[in-house]
């Protein structure tokens, strides 16, 4: 039996998303703000729709602090988020 275990992985955006939470951490801390009940990781989404990458806040991203993890989505992935 052929196991495909991780064939969706892909190392360049595995690296992205570790960059965009390091700096969402640092940026979170930048501003003294502290996340209630939700990881990194929470904050945002993504998905890949017809060769389409985007990239999101999520709905359970504060809306406080939408714009800041939105200005990182666009340092982050400025070359694929479309």
């Amino acid at each position: 039996m052929t196991k495909y275990k991780n064939i969706l992985r892909n190392k360049e955006f595995d690296e992205k998303i570790g960059s965009l939470k390091l700096n969402i951490s640092e940026k979170l801390k930048e501003h003294k703000y502290e996340l209630k009940n939700l990881e990194i990781t929470e904050l945002f989404g993504y998905n890949n729709f017809d060769g389409v990458l985007k990239i999101y806040p999520s709905q359970k991203c504060p809306e406080e602090i939408k714009g800041i993890i939105l200005d990182i989505i666009k340092t982050e992935f400025n070359d694929t988020n479309g």
